[in-house]
């Protein structure tokens, strides 16, 4: 989480003498890479994928092992007021760059979907709307 996230939303602030990171509000957690979860489950499609982790959505996403694994849909937390100004750029760059068209923004969302997957809809002539792409 960037520092402004932490400080509006968890009340912690990186330069309070007293250290955040030794803040009994903070509990360390192992991480590892979705590649890792994926190769340990006979799973290689899903149909739909939610990723939201406050701010750190590239990170995550560059950890999967896109020729074992595909999603049909997937959204995106892009909301930009505690990201990087690129974020969205990158995430759009990284998705297309495995096979992912954006296909709708909505709220903090982007959503891409693989483009093997047909898209249907119950009213054809709806339109996605919300993206240049």
């Amino acid at each position: 989480m960037s520092p402004i996230f932490k400080r509006l939303f968890h009340k912690l602030n990186s330069e309070n003498p007293t250290n955040w990171q030794d803040s009994k509000l903070i509990q360390k957690i192992l991480c590892i890479p979705l590649s890792l979860i994926f190769s340990h489950i006979p799973i290689n499609h899903i149909n739909y994928f939610s990723l939201d982790v406050e701010g750190a959505e590239v990170s995550v996403l560059e950890s999967i092992d896109f020729t074992v694994i595909k999603f049909d849909i997937i959204s995106v937390e892009i909301e930009k007021a505690f990201r990087p100004a690129d974020h969205e750029q990158k995430v759009t760059e990284l998705l297309l760059s495995h096979g992912y068209l954006k296909i709708w923004c909505k709220g903090r969302n982007a959503w891409f979907r693989h483009r093997e997957y047909e898209l249907k809809s119950r009213d054809k002539d709806a339109p996605l709307g919300g993206c240049l792409q």
